[in-house]
């Protein structure tokens, strides 16, 4: 099988800087839901904390496509990475969106969307992992 040209290749250090942006992302993501957790049952003394942190993750996920586009990972990665941001942008506004559409049953997909976003970065880091593997060497 032929290689790829170099031009869709991704950098040398692209592979591990995604891997671990996906990861960091993964365990913010982590973060946050036990931030929520500690609103709903100790009290609502965290909210704030929970608002700032996702203002973090939503950093974070901006930093994770720019990187994913600069340093030429696969598309499939490029474009999750990127709809990790329109996810990010429809958790941010569940509420709102509920609200215009007088549709509060749909506030609780803000859990379901943070799983969706926790499962594609850890899809992200092992796509990463496995491209950052030397040719030859077993996958984990």
């Amino acid at each position: 099988m032929a290689s790829a040209p170099a031009a869709h290749r991704p950098l040398r250090l692209g592979p591990p800087l995604a891997l671990t942006l996906a990861a960091l992302t993964a365990s913010a993501l982590a973060v946050q839901v036990f931030l929520a957790g500690l609103n709903v049952f100790l009290g609502p003394r965290w909210w704030g904390l929970h608002i700032v942190f996702g203002h973090a993750i939503g950093v974070l996920l901006i930093v994770q496509a720019a990187a994913a586009w600069l340093i030429r990972m696969p598309a499939r990665s490029r474009w999750l990475s990127l709809g990790m941001v329109a996810l990010f942008g429809l958790q941010y506004n569940i509420r709102a969106l509920a609200s215009l559409l007088q549709a509060p049953f749909l506030i609780p997909l803000h859990a379901v969307n943070a799983l969706a976003l926790f499962w594609i970065a850890v899809t992200l880091a092992g796509w990463a992992y496995r491209a950052g593997r030397q040719p030859g060497q077993p996958t984990a």
